[in-house]
């Protein structure tokens, strides 16, 4: 499974550029957070018990830091981010997979398969602004 770095709440280094609920029944607890130079993954949960007396359920909600990782590659920016449908967590295997591109246009491609932790340039640069990115759901070729 992950390793957990360090128990937070949301709070994350520098300003939050972008967000993401992981997308797949595997990993909806998932919570990947883009910031300048950083991407953090935080799993999200809810005790029940903690709701007596909570007004607002955002109070009620606690955040773990799963994965940190600093973005090193001349990115300033995270622009946008999104998981692929391959990424799950659970008790036997976990694997993190994200894509993400900054301000310097470049593809980034962030895997964690719970022990080691890759952050590779794919060296594919556009050059104009890149709205979103998405993995086709079959063959995880990144669009």
């Amino acid at each position: 499974s992950i390793i957990m770095v360090s128990p937070s709440s949301t709070e994350v280094d520098g300003i939050v550029s972008c967000i993401r609920f992981g997308p797949s029944y595997h990993c909806t607890s998932l919570l990947a957070i883009g910031t300048a130079n950083r991407l953090s993954v935080k799993q999200c949960t809810l005790n029940e018990s903690d709701l007596q007396g909570v007004q607002n359920l955002a109070e009620a909600l606690q955040y773990d830091t799963l994965l940190d990782v600093p973005i090193t590659t001349g990115l300033k920016k995270i622009r946008t981010l999104n998981w692929s449908p391959t990424s799950a967590l659970g008790d036997n295997q976990s694997y993190i997979r994200i894509a993400l591109i900054g301000n310097n246009h470049k593809l980034h491609l962030v895997t964690c398969d719970g022990n080691n932790i890759n952050v590779n340039d794919l060296n594919i640069v556009h050059t104009h602004y890149v709205n979103d990115i998405m993995f086709h759901p079959l063959n995880e070729t990144i669009l």
